[in-house]
């Protein structure tokens, strides 16, 4: 690929979070993964239409599921590796690159079921620890990406995460409010954080607090990117500015602007199409980039969000130079 030297050009990190379709994957009878199948075909195309428009090679970031809920489901941490090699393969010589998606569910005989064990220091540290090893004996090196699933990181997972070797984590999505344990449809053992008030821009992480960016005498070798964001366009009435008090309050003067992740599974309409809020993304920036993470199941009842989204991506490319390239492509611009 391209060295990323041109100004007028944008990196676009484009991450797929390659898994089963369900969360809480019946362990007795597992389904395979139709989801990424429908995907693999869908984003070739999508790769085909964006490399017409950039006339420019396209490369994707696929981050894979080797935790202990795949183990326990498939007999196998491994599983997707086993059946889809070939399309990993594939992708390998496009260019594209892999990272690892690490969520830490454990089957729980008290529920019945499964919960996402945050909460649990040492069960999130097998499941990180674990994956990690499973990619290094695949790859032959060490897991340079990582995305946790289900709103979840926490600073001691972030510097483990540091030590194996995991140079970008992208996990952070600003905006997003804490999940609490109660009233949630996924059983959890702690609240997720507040992405509120982290950062829009690529940072180092303080070493005591993984939201807030490291102090001039913190080294780091990993650098936290947080998907993109932008903001819904709002009237003038009384419950317009009170909406726009509230983003303030919650996301503070430089953040509110930024409140909403552009998520390509939402409906994305009016005055906030999916092309717009791209716009307005890059318009907020300084240096712009774009990162967007999926899920691999698109294709479930919100299959139309995500193709009015990746039309809106495709009107939002015809203009701006955009580079869809990896996390470190993206960061050699940006520094």
């Amino acid at each position: 690929m391209e060295d990323i030297t041109e100004k007028s050009q944008i990196p676009v990190i484009f991450s797929i979070d390659v898994e089963p379709d369900e969360f809480l994957i019946d362990k007795n009878n597992p389904k395979k993964w139709s989801g990424f199948e429908f995907c693999h075909g869908y984003l070739s195309d999508v790769r085909n239409k964006l490399e017409d428009i950039t006339n420019r090679p396209v490369n994707f970031n696929w981050f894979l599921r080797f935790d202990p809920q795949i183990a326990i489901s498939y007999g196998s941490a491994t599983w997707v590796l086993d059946h889809y090699a070939h399309w990993l393969e594939e992708y390998r010589g496009k260019g594209d690159k892999f990272g690892l998606h690490v969520h830490t569910y454990r089957y729980s005989n008290e529920h019945d079921g499964w919960i996402d064990d945050i909460g649990n220091k040492t069960w999130v540290e097998e499941c990180l620890g674990s994956s990690a090893a499973f990619y290094q004996e695949y790859f032959k090196e060490p897991a340079p990406y990582l995305r946790f699933g289900g709103f979840f990181i926490d600073t001691a997972a972030i510097n483990l995460a540091e030590k194996l070797g995991i140079k970008y984590d992208l996990s952070v999505e600003p905006g997003i409010p804490g999940k609490k344990v109660e009233g949630s449809n996924i059983p959890r053992s702690a609240p997720t954080p507040d992405f509120y008030r982290v950062p829009r821009v690529p940072y180092r992480p303080a070493i005591d607090d993984c939201l807030k960016p490291a102090g001039k005498n913190e080294h780091r070798d990993i650098t936290l990117i947080p998907l993109s964001t932008a903001h819904l366009k709002l009237g003038y009435g009384y419950k317009d500015w009170r909406a726009r008090l509230g983003r303030v309050v919650r996301n503070g003067v430089s953040g509110y602007k930024q409140s909403l992740p552009l998520s390509m599974w939402r409906e994305w309409e009016g005055s906030n199409t999916y092309a717009i809020m791209l716009e307005r993304a890059i318009e907020l920036q300084n240096r712009p980039f774009l990162a967007v993470a999926i899920r691999s199941s698109i294709d479930g009842w919100r299959f139309k969000n995500y193709t009015s989204s990746f039309n809106g991506l495709f009107e939002c490319t015809s203009t701006p130079d955009f580079n869809f390239c990896s996390p470190e492509k993206a960061m050699e611009w940006l520094s």
